[in-house]
Formats: C-alpha cells, structure tokens, sequence
C-alpha cells in the first residue's frame, strides 16, 4: 500500500485558499513580483460571456526554465523558492510567495489555463527555451488520482527560441467560472488597484506640507529592495481598463498627515503629525508635532512605515467616483502587495469607527495605549469632550507598511487573507490606533476657537430661527374664557342700551365660539381615550418586564465574572486568551445593555419619580437618554451629539416625565437619521427666560409646514420594526406633546439648520 491523492485536491485547494477573485489574481501577480517583472498586464475580454471571455496576465520578468516549470510551477507546495537567501536573480527581491501553492489560485477564475513563458538569458544561457503547457482542469479531475493524470488534462511543449526574443511570461485563463456583471467588474478593478498603495502615500508631499518637512527622505520603505530596482506596476487594459483617478482632488481635500516610523535599526517609534497648507490657511494655529517612543519589543518588531492622510469635511468626490471606498480607509501592505481584509469598508481592524460611534469626551484609543509616555507628552495638547472630534474611517487615507525582514515575527493565514492572531500584531494595532489617538487630541487643541464659534454660530441660527407658535388646546380654553368673559359684558351693555338685537347676536357669536372649542376638546379627549387604553394594556405588563429585565440582569453579570475568570486562566493559549478576551468583551456589553435597560425603567416606572418635581439639569438628562439609545445608534453609525450648555435646568418636572420626553424624541431622531447619520441637540434660554430644546437629525426631510399631523395618535410614520428602536405606534410624539403642554410648554417642528433634514424644538417654562 502507498499514498495517493484525489484530483479534487486541485479544487479543494484553490477554494479553500482563496476567498475571492481578486485574492487568486493576486497570487499570479505575486509569481510575477518574485520573477522580478517591473510591469505586469491584467487583460479581461468578453468578460461578461463564460464561454467566450478570457483572462491573460503578461509580465516582463525573467520567465521560467523548463526545470523552473517542472519543478515550481507543476510541484504543488513546491520548495524551490525556500532554497538560498529567497532573494530574486536579477534585483534581489524579497520573495513574496512562501508556500508554492498560489498557481493554484487560477483554478478558481477558469477551468482552463495556458501558460507561455520565456526566461531570461541570464538564467536559461543562449541555448534558452520558450515552455508552452496547457492544463484543463475539468480533464484532470474526471480522474480519480494524481497518478492517473498521465496526459489527461496536461500538456507542455519546449521549443527553442530566438535570442531577440524578451524575456516574457504569459498566463491566460479561458473557460471562466463566474459571469462577470459591470458590478462584480468594478468590484474587483478597485480591490486590485488597492492591492498596491496609492500614488499619493508614496509621492513626496514637501508641496502639501510646506514649510514643514516629511518623517521620510523620499517616500516610506515600501518594500526590501535594492536601488537599482525600478518598480514594479499593474497595468489594466480591456474590460478592465478605467479612467482616470482623481488623485489631484484627494490630496488637495487633505488636511493632516500622520506619519509613523518603528525601524529595525532603532529601538523607538517615531510619530509625526504635520497640518497641510489647506488646514493652515483655515486653521492659523496649527503646527506639526513629533512624539518619540521606544518600542514594545524592538526585536521582534514588527517594524514598520506608515503614512496616513486625514480629511476633515465632506468627500470631494461624487459619490460615483467612489462606490467602491478606494480612495478611503487604512490598509496594510507586505512587500508593496496588500493584505486583505484590512482597510475594508467592512473591516474596522483599527476600532476607527467603533471610537467615532462612541462619541464620549475621552478618546478610547489613548485611553488603552500602551505607551503611557505618550500620553504624559501630550498632556499639554488635552481640551474638553476631545473625544467628539474623531473622524469615522471614510475621512483617513493611509497604508502601513511592512517588509519580510520587519514582520518575521507575522504570519499569514492559509487563505493568505490576513495575520494570524500573535502579540506582534497586536502590537502594530496599538501602536497605529495610538498614532491615531494622537493625531484627534492634536486637531482637537488646534481646533479649540473653530469649535467654540461654530456652537455660537448654531445657537445664533437658533435664536433668529422664525418660528409660528400654534397655541394649546389649554390656551385656547383660557382665551375662550376670556374672550366670553368680555363678549358677555359687552352684550350686557348692549341689552341695557335698548339694544337687543345686537346683544343676541353677540351671544350668539361666544355660545358658536364655545361649541366649537367643545367640539375640538371632545375629538381630543376621543383620541387620549384611545391612548389610555393602549397605555394601560402596555402598564398591565411593565411590573412583570421590570421584574424580568432584573433577573437578566443578574444573569448577564454572573456571565461577564465567569468570562472574566476563564479568560484568566494560566493554561490558556495566546489564541484561546484572545478569544476568551473577546468574549469578555461581548459580555461586558451585554451586562451594561441591561443595565440601561433596567435604569431606564426605572426613570418612568418607578413610583419616586412620580412623588415629587425638581429643576432637572438638562444636559445631563439627555445624557441619560443617550446611554438608552447608544447600542442602536452604533450599529446604525449614528452619532449623537449634545451641545446642550451645562447651565441649562428645566421647569420644576417629574424626573419620570423628562426623561420619557427626552427618550420619545431621541428615539425618533436615531431611528430616522439613516445609516451614518447624525444627531444633534442644542438649547438655549428662551426670551421668557425658560429653556428652548432643539433635536436635529439628518435622513428624510420633515416639513415644518405639514408635521402637525406626526402629532396625532396612531400617525406612525415608521412601517418596519427596528430591534433596539422598535416600530411607532404613533404615540411618542402626542404623549410628548401631552406631558410638555400639562407645564406649560410647547412642542413643534421647525426648520432644521444646514445639514440637518428634521428638526423638533421643545419649549419648557420658566
């Protein structure tokens, strides 16, 4: 008995080490880097039919041998590129391909492969030969084992070739496996342009950043090569081919630069952070900064090179220029070639989006650095609520970049898509999320006047806001009052005076007045019956939720000490104790879920809050309000901001009362502000000296004109559940406007201020 190996071996390995179309291409471009090719061509034709369509990739390099074909390209897990220093012929290039399995990426786009190669003279001497193979796949695992391929499915020929002939090798995939739609085309041009850094993280930035001068003499050390190295570029022509890119509109919107050093021949991390002369023309005050650090383990590295570009504002780009967050986002590259998954829209590998939806006043990346040296230098640049100015992923540029030498200590997954979990990375994470952390405190203290005038210039645009007061249905009973009180005496005048007729019209008038206001208090009462009824069914059930929602919470606390133990355990492994970390995270959140849950019923359930009223602090209250709503608004990416002024105190109110009104308007905003939305509450003191709330959102525009009908029972705008925000039942903006009215106050729409879509003012008496 012996050994053998079923031909799906082919299939199972280029699925399984391959999660996407561009990740196999990828690979075959990696073969091309290592072949030292300055210049490798992506051509697509036809892409659209299966049958028809075809793929080729042609490289400059210097080719295979016929030795070079037999033994690394047909050798799965081929050892050839293991032998000597791993180091390329012609310019002693690290190489970038370890495992001798990624040609097998190219079954994954086609069924049938071609491969032409001619190698360099340098290599194969004058008497050199062009290889020519063609293996179909589909032929070769109709077999049932590798000693069964014979010529099924593969086939090479080796013919001498003329000395004028380059050097070149030709890889061309036909019988493709997907039909490529414009989408999925799209899709995979910007995830292979990404695969290499933008022109604008390598070009010198002395114009940008002038007077100032850049961490790097040139550029970042991108690669581990020597100087008579030329390059190496990807060029899409065909079905691939695109426009122009609108590089000149990116950098010239960019208004910071971090750039960050950790060489292996210095034991400290170098961080600098320079304003662009875009931002010093806004921004007078700014001025470039650099930290100093020594590195966790300046040994192990990893070591590294990054330069990061961060716009403030609003994109330059049309949304059309920019589907696919190319021009946006933080990726990391090994050798020049970028390592998935990291920089995706989806991939938040740096918490960037996690910290911007937080929207606390501490910045959390500095608040879990682990160079507490750095936060001791920085101390002076420190403001208030700093943490309200980290930008959301979309507004940073950047690449971090490492070499082989650098990163030894990393290794990447099977499916080449990522590092394996190891304390190294973790510490590039922290080093790069520190850099990160800085970079928001320092904008933040070089923003301080900016910010302070843009919350006037908002509370003004409030204050000069015109706004159309409907009264009450409380004061129009009071006017009515009034309006019969005078009417009556007039009349009485009149009937003295001889004149009766006028006295009975007058009369006639008030009792008409009257019956109309009876009719309008009747219709009220009609719909607060309704609400009554629903309100009571939903109390009939509050005592045993409350009751339930405590038991919970004891649940979840018992969950998070028991995480926490295992994750203390000392036989864990690294990869175990990440995991268990993680976990302790998860049941963290949980536990302080269920807290807010449990002190928000309490806020409107409990009896205390009902027994006695007080001026309420009004910031905090919304505060309060917030911390109900804040798990929703993170998934969404809705960010709250309350720029309420700490001064402000409501009218003498029920704490139960306030905060239901708070949470039915914050509620709303979240809910109908869109995916990354916004939030924003502002109050100012009203001329009769009460406190005038105004809660904005973006999303769906609301006519100030045509919202009063939002107010009346069971008007519910919403038609689908959300599961933290729930579904309207047309209640909350009518109770709201009840309980405002029972003090006195008033509850409209008004018209929201720049950028905002909706806006709800409150109104609370003195």
């Amino acid at each position: 008995m012996q050994f053998s190996v079923d031909t799906h071996l082919f299939r199972e390995l280029g699925e399984f080490l391959v999660g996407r179309e561009s990740t196999a291409l990828a690979e075959l471009l990696k073969n091309a880097y290592d072949a030292d090719a300055t210049q490798v061509t992506v051509y697509g034709e036809n892409l659209s039919d299966p049958v028809r369509g075809y793929i080729e990739i042609i490289d400059d390099g210097a080719g295979m041998t016929e030795q070079e074909f037999e033994l690394g390209f047909l050798r799965i897990a081929s050892r050839l590129k293991e032998s000597g220093a791993r180091y390329s012929t012609r310019f002693h290039r690290r190489y970038i391909g370890a495992k001798g399995i990624g040609r097998l990426a190219a079954h994954k786009l086609a069924r049938h492969l071609s491969i032409n190669s001619v190698p360099a003279i340098e290599k194969a001497g004058p008497a050199r030969k062009r290889t020519q193979a063609e293996i179909d796949w589909d032929s070769i695992e109709a077999q049932e084992s590798l000693d069964d391929i014979g010529s099924h499915g593969l086939s090479v020929k080796v013919n001498p070739v003329a000395k004028s002939v380059k050097p070149a090798t030709m890889i061309r995939l036909t019988k493709l496996r997907q039909e490529w739609t414009e989408t999925r085309r799209a899709c995979f041009v910007s995830e292979i342009r990404a695969y290499q850094p933008a022109p604008v993280l390598m070009e010198p930035l002395e114009e940008t950043i002038k007077p100032y001068i850049s961490l790097f003499d040139k550029q970042p050390q991108v690669q581990d090569r020597t100087s008579n190295d030329p390059g190496f570029s990807i060029l899409l022509k065909g079905d691939f081919e695109q426009g122009d890119e609108p590089w000149n509109k990116v950098l010239a919107a960019v208004d910071w630069v971090l750039e960050m050093r950790a060489s292996l021949d210095d034991p400290n991390i170098t961080y600098l952070f320079t304003p662009t002369r875009r931002q010093r023309d806004k921004n007078p005050s700014a001025e470039q900064h650099r930290f100093v650090t020594p590195h966790p383990d300046s040994k192990l590295g990893p070591h590294f090179d990054a330069r990061i570009l961060l716009r403030e504002g609003s994109s330059p780009l049309k949304r059309a220029e920019d589907r696919s967050g190319y021009y946006s986002g933080i990726r990391l590259f090994l050798e020049g070639f970028r390592v998935l998954p990291y920089g995706e829209p989806s991939n938040d590998w740096l918490g960037i989006n996690a910290d911007y939806v937080d929207r606390t006043d501490r910045i959390e990346a500095l608040r879990e650095t682990a160079f507490p040296d750095l936060l001791e230098e920085s101390s002076d640049l420190k403001t208030e609520r700093e943490g309200l100015s980290c930008p959301r992923t979309r507004s940073y540029l950047g690449g971090v970049f490492l070499t082989q030498m650098g990163a030894s200590s990393l290794r990447m997954v099977v499916n080449r898509e990522g590092f394996e979990p190891a304390p190294q990375f973790d510490t590039l994470v922290g080093a790069i999320r520190t850099g990160l952390g800085l970079l928001t405190r320092i904008r933040a203290y070089h923003s301080q006047e900016y910010r302070t005038l843009r919350r006037e210039t908002r509370a003004s645009k409030h204050q000069l806001r015109v706004r159309e007061k409907e009264p009450t249905l409380t004061e129009r009973a009071q006017r009515a009052i009034e309006h019969t009180k005078t009417e009556t005496e007039r009349a009485v005048k009149l009937a003295q005076a001889g004149d009766a007729k006028s006295a009975g019209s007058v009369l006639i008038s008030t009792a008409q007045s009257i019956q109309s206001l009876v009719q309008t208090s009747a219709n009220s009462l009609r719909d607060q019956s309704g609400m009554i009824r629903v309100l009571a069914s939903v109390g009939l059930q509050m005592g045993e939720f409350v009751h339930e929602v405590r038991a919970a919470l004891g649940g979840a606390k018992l969950l998070f000490k028991e995480v926490e133990e295992y994750r203390r355990r000392p036989d864990l492994s690294s990869s175990l104790r990440k995991h268990a970390a993680k976990l302790v995270r998860m049941a963290e959140s949980l536990q302080r879920t269920i807290e807010w849950l449990a002190r928000s019923l309490d806020e409107v359930s409990t009896i205390d809050k009902r027994r006695r009223r007080s001026r309420r602090n009004l910031r905090a209250s919304f505060d309060e309000a917030i911390s109900f709503v804040q798990a929703a608004a993170e998934k969404r990416l809705v960010t709250i901001d309350n720029q309420i002024a700490e001064d402000l105190v409501t009218c003498p109110m029920f704490a139960s009362e306030l905060f239901s009104i708070l949470l039915n308007l914050l509620t709303n905003a979240v809910k109908y502000a869109g995916t990354e939305g916004a939030v924003l509450a502002t109050a100012t003191q009203s001329d009769q000296k009460g406190v005038r709330l105004t809660i904005e959102n973006t999303g769906d525009r609301v006519d100030p004109a045509s919202a009063e009908r939002l107010f009346r029972a069971f008007e519910s705008s919403s038609t689908t559940a959300n599961a933290a925000l729930g579904r309207g039942m047309g209640l909350g903006l009518p109770i709201t406007r009840e309980l405002v009215e029972e003090y006195g106050g008033a509850t409209r729409f008004v018209v929201p201020s720049e950028g905002y879509a909706a806006a709800i003012e409150v109104e609370f008496p003195k």
